[in-house]
């Protein structure tokens, strides 16, 4: 096995070196890269990617989904692309294209990035299937949205809270809208 040593520069006086291997290996490579502070704005969906475990993957869709912001899977695939040449702790190869009947497949055009990507997942247990895609059923991650989490409370969305946060007693409440699930 070969390793790449990516080697973040903070500023001009401090090198901090990030390696991360299971087994012994030979280092081909050091690339030195300006260490780059993440897009502020796609931080929700960063912290849902972290919570991927190793092994799982997940859609485009589902972490738009699981962040509260159902319909926004372009934005995640943006905020993914947005960490490109930065060196970052998000498993962003944990994230896929939603495909029929419950697979998902890799969705980079780059064929280099597309090829890094399988590498890493088939790395971490991830078998592809000769489509070349993944069944959901056997490696897809379950989780439930940011805010239902055990332990945590989830707060009523505005129009059902009152003045004070609570919620209010009088008016029909709405049900959320269920979007229909692509399989």
């Amino acid at each position: 096995m070969v390793v790449v040593v990516v080697v973040d520069v903070d500023g001009f006086d401090h090198l901090h070196v990030h390696v991360q291997v299971d087994v012994h290996v030979h280092v081909a490579a050091v690339i030195i890269c300006p260490v780059r502070a993440l897009p502020s704005g796609w931080s929700v969906y960063y912290r849902v990617v972290r919570r991927i475990p190793r092994g799982r993957v997940a859609t485009y869709g589902e972490v738009a989904l699981v962040a509260g912001k159902p319909g926004a899977a372009r934005q995640v695939g943006f905020a993914l692309a947005a960490l490109r040449g930065s060196v970052h702790d998000v498993p962003w190869q944990r994230v896929l294209g939603a495909r029929p009947r419950g697979h998902a497949a890799i969705s980079l055009l780059d064929p280099v990035g597309a090829a890094v990507q399988r590498t890493l997942l088939e790395a971490e247990g991830v078998a592809f299937d000769e489509r070349d895609r993944i069944d959901l059923a056997r490696f897809g991650w379950k989780s439930a949205p940011l805010g239902e989490r055990r332990g945590s409370r989830m707060r009523l969305p505005r129009s059902e809270r009152g003045a004070r946060g609570g919620a209010r007693a009088e008016g029909p409440s709405v049900p959320p809208l269920k979007r229909p699930r692509r399989g």
